[in-house]
């Protein structure tokens, strides 16, 4: 089974993060995805949306067939992807794991926690927008990167969504359901998320 890896904090999860997931799946490169809550990544503050409700919002968007909520990282403090994938890995020795990630990011592996066992044990999605990897230099740098590691450039147009600005229409009591499933506005709503700006 080849199963893809989408890690964030999905404060919340949107219509984005979706359509990523499916483009995905339809390259037929994984079979799954799993959407891996973060508790506290090492690159992001002042994440203060508690983490139980982050996983049941990822959990609304899930099919449970090709794609399923994680709360592997909810029990630590920081989480880094090598440890994350090789937990993973030990819990399920039959599966090959494929870490989804952005272009800019891929070209940074060499500086990631334990970023040279990370290459050599792991496979990874490098998702490109807007022609990232035409520039010269950038593609120079994929070229050494991926001598070094497994791994597969998608180009992947999505709505151009962020969760921050998400966030804030809340605050400025907007409509949000172009950009998030109902299924997740309606759980905002009723939790009364983000009124305060978190």
């Amino acid at each position: 089974m080849k199963t893809g890896i989408l890690g964030g904090t999905f404060n919340p999860v949107h219509n984005g993060h979706i359509e990523m997931a499916r483009a995905i799946l339809e390259s037929k490169i994984v079979d799954k995805i799993l959407f891996v809550v973060a508790q506290n990544p090492p690159h992001k503050e002042g994440v203060n949306t508690d983490a139980s409700h982050r996983f049941n919002m990822v959990s609304l968007v899930c099919d449970k067939i090709t794609t399923f909520p994680s709360d592997i990282e909810l029990n630590k403090q920081t989480n880094y992807t090598f440890d994350t994938l090789t937990l993973l890995s030990a819990q399920n020795p039959k599966d090959d794991f494929y870490f989804i990630t952005g272009a800019d990011m891929f070209l940074s592996l060499k500086n990631w926690y334990r970023g040279q066992e990370l290459m050599k044990k792991f496979n990874f999605i490098a998702v490109e927008r807007d022609g990232f990897f035409e520039d010269e230099k950038n593609k120079k740098l994929f070229e050494e990167i991926s001598s070094l590691t497994n791994a597969h450039i998608l180009k992947i147009k999505t709505p151009d969504i962020s969760s921050t600005m998400i966030r804030k229409m809340v605050m400025q009591n907007r409509d949000i359901t172009e950009f998030v499933p109902k299924k997740v506005a309606d759980y905002i709503k009723n939790h009364g998320l983000y009124l305060g700006g978190e």
